[in-house]
């Protein structure tokens, strides 16, 4: 949706400046409210073929790379059929929502940063060079404050930044994001264990089961990983310390989730439906069951056996040779 003559309703200007906890996000409102309330836009952005119409002053003061494209922009004289400068912008970490977010940002309009858009909001941030070089407390600043503070300091926070980091892109390896997600994910599976097994020791009934249930949960939220990540979380767990029986339950449930019902009609139902993307779809299953294998061996995973896996494996063998 186009950002036009109603933008007004689009970015509702605060009349107060910006809070300073991490978990809110906008620059200063005051000055955008009284310069652009009468002012007409005056160029368009095209990002995944929807068309942003805003101002070139609130983008350029934040974005390096708006500056740089408008300036070059201004000397093709690549303008739309209203005569608004015109750009369009490829590959977007996070599409057309997150470079929203952050024109939101710049504007001034104030709204949350959670765990479900922060990778979001750092990339598109690192995509449009939003730095500190550009102006002082820019929206990397800000999802940076964020991650630190407030995202990785828990495991299911960690998680579901590492989740959403597919939505970043390669961006999301370049700035790091991953690596800190992986890192943050293991230590905290390792203060849980520590939780478990000081419940255990104290023999304490209630808590003991508090903790295998804090345990239970975040085996089944590794799950929800791509194998890639999945595997690198693995990695990093060991390295910190957690259980090889924990990791071994990991693994399988993980398998289990991933692997079950594996069969000729789900591989005809996958290959008709798959779209050329995402990791978990008609043979990326085999991918799945080799990594995990090879996850087994690196790691020394006595707990879990090989034979389920296998299993799993051979019951895919034999339904692509019957689909085949």
């Amino acid at each position: 949706m186009g950002m036009g003559s109603d933008a007004a309703a689009l970015f509702p200007f605060s009349t107060s400046t910006t809070a300073t906890s991490p978990r809110l996000c906008g620059a200063t409102a005051v000055s955008h409210r009284r310069i652009f309330s009468d002012v007409a836009e005056d160029v368009t952005v095209s990002v995944d073929g929807q068309s942003f119409l805003l101002h070139k002053f609130p983008l350029v003061s934040r974005c390096g790379r708006i500056r740089k494209m408008l300036a070059d922009s201004s000397s093709s004289n690549s303008k739309d059929a209203d005569g608004h400068q015109k750009l369009e912008l490829a590959n977007v970490p996070g599409g057309a929502y997150a470079f929203e977010l952050a024109a939101k940002f710049c504007y001034g309009t104030n709204f949350e940063i959670t765990a479900a858009n922060v990778a979001q909001l750092r990339c598109v941030a690192e995509y449009l060079e939003m730095t500190e070089d550009q102006h002082a407390d820019n929206l990397v600043a800000r999802a940076e404050a964020y991650l630190a503070e407030v995202a990785l300091r828990s495991l299911d926070g960690a998680l579901e930044v590492l989740r959403r980091c597919d939505d970043g892109g390669p961006v999301a390896e370049q700035v790091g994001l991953v690596a800190r997600c992986v890192d943050a994910v293991a230590a905290s599976a390792g203060k849980e264990q520590l939780v478990s097994g000081l419940a255990a020791h104290l023999e304490t009934c209630d808590c003991a089961a508090a903790a295998r249930c804090r345990e239970d949960w975040w085996v089944e939220d590794l799950s929800l990983l791509r194998i890639d990540h999945y595997r690198r979380v693995i990695a990093a767990m060991r390295r910190s310390g957690v259980r090889p029986e924990t990791i071994g339950a990991s693994v399988a449930h993980y398998a289990q989730t991933w692997l079950k019902g594996v069969d000729v009609e789900q591989r005809r139902r996958q290959r008709a439906c798959w779209d050329g993307s995402g990791p978990f779809v008609g043979d990326g299953q085999r991918m799945v069951v080799e990594t995990l294998v090879d996850v087994l061996a690196t790691e020394n995973v006595a707990a879990v056996t090989l034979s389920f896996l296998f299993g799993k494996a051979r019951r895919r063998q034999k339904a692509s040779f019957a689909y085949d």
